[in-house]
């Protein structure tokens, strides 16, 4: 029961993250197209209207959802999540293809889709530049880490012309955000242990998962010891740090 609470904790602190982080990145145009900078820094020239979307990054596919684009996704990968609850929230993905992930893609199957714009995250910087050389316009981001995040927020909100959007979902994160600090100010943090892919690999300070724990009321056990992303560590390190809970990510392959 705790760990469902805890769960529920989390998934509302993400939505809250998801709905409002965005930062505001403006788009600049020119005649037919327009030019957005993405987490590179690479000036990325897009078409005015953005119709057909290809995602091949989980969290990409989920911020265009959140920013009402989904009904322009013509190709995503969602990881983990449920695909039933996905295409309920949004009838227009229902049945469309998954030609990439963060861990490979088929070049030739995006292509086919016709895309006008192609959003992958920096581990697929090897499938973009493919897709790029096939002509097709594409935007890189990261999301690993809550500033990141933000920043990715921002940069699909310009590219799809949800720009208006993102800023009310900042007012609205903000506003979340103070409530959720207020709540939980005299409240105990619960030490918890998160486990990635493996029940041994956790993430410390300056991951996106740390600050989500933090959101959620947690302290997270690792946060002093480990710095960036995600590392191994040892089952006598988990003794050490002594968490009350245990939460495994829904893509946690000891679960």
């Amino acid at each position: 029961m705790v760990q469902r609470r805890l769960a529920a904790a989390a998934l509302l602190c993400i939505t809250a993250l998801f709905l409002a982080s965005a930062g505001c990145v403006a788009a600049e145009s020119s005649g037919s197209t327009r030019m957005v900078t993405d987490a590179t820094g690479a000036d990325v020239a897009l078409p005015l209207e953005v119709s057909r979307i290809v995602s091949i990054d989980p969290m990409a596919s989920h911020i265009i959802l959140m920013l009402g684009g989904g009904d322009r996704l013509v190709g995503a990968s969602f990881g983990p999540a449920d695909r039933a609850v996905v295409d309920e929230i949004c009838e227009g993905v229902s049945g469309i293809p998954s030609p990439g992930s963060p861990k490979g893609s088929n070049i030739e199957e995006i292509v086919r889709l016709a895309p006008d714009l192609v959003v992958a995250r920096g581990s697929s910087a090897r499938e973009a530049s493919q897709i790029i050389d096939a002509g097709i316009p594409t935007i890189m981001i990261e999301t690993e880490s809550p500033n990141e995040f933000l920043d990715a927020v921002g940069i699909i909100g310009a590219a799809i012309g949800a720009d208006e959007r993102a800023a009310d979902y900042v007012a609205a994160y903000r506003g979340t955000g103070e409530r959720l600090r207020s709540a939980r100010t005299d409240a105990p943090q619960k030490r918890a242990y998160l486990a990635g892919s493996g029940i041994l690999k956790t993430a410390g300070a300056g991951w996106y998962s740390d600050a989500l724990l933090t959101s959620g009321g947690c302290q997270n056990v690792a946060h002093g010891d480990i710095v960036g992303g995600w590392r191994e560590v040892s089952p006598e390190q988990i003794c050490v740090w002594d968490p009350g809970i245990i939460i495994l990510t829904p893509y946690c392959q000891d679960g």
